[in-house]
């Protein structure tokens, strides 16, 4: 089994929001939601050659993954954003998705997500990793 079938399934079996492989072996895995859960895979001291299954990815999970010292080898993902799918070609990551979306939307679904608005806000990836983290420690998710 290759290491992006191995993500991929694990993700889709619903436990897991986030899931990298390298090896053949599950090195991060996590159940929490929202962006949390790639902010801790960035923070992470996980490095190399890895493949990533992710519940969907926003401009803001994106920043992360291409600012993350890491070569993904493939990405999957079900739901991902014009924006994210854009910022992911240019850096060339190899992404397969199920599904393209206009934008992200908050968990209420009637106005944009609060870290896809930080994102937009910052081209900066510094600027956007501090204000990211700041929302993330306000709202004690971190």
């Amino acid at each position: 089994m290759e290491n992006i079938d191995l993500a991929k399934d694990k993700l889709l079996e619903g436990k897991y929001k986030i899931v990298v492989v390298k090896d053949n072996n599950i090195i991060f895995k996590s159940d929490k939601s929202g962006i949390v859960p790639m902010y801790d895979f960035y923070n992470s001291s996980i490095s190399g050659i890895v493949s990533i299954a992710d519940k969907f990815i926003g401009s803001g999970a994106a920043k992360l993954l291409i600012n993350k010292n890491i070569d993904i080898e493939e990405l999957f993902v079900p739901i991902v954003s014009e924006g994210a799918l854009e910022l992911l070609n240019k850096y060339r990551i190899n992404i397969k998705y199920g599904r393209k979306v206009k934008k992200i939307l908050n968990r209420t679904g009637n106005d944009l997500c609060p870290v896809e608005k930080i994102s937009l806000r910052n081209d900066n990836f510094k600027d956007f990793y501090n204000e990211l983290f700041e929302f993330l420690k306000n709202t004690k998710q971190i």
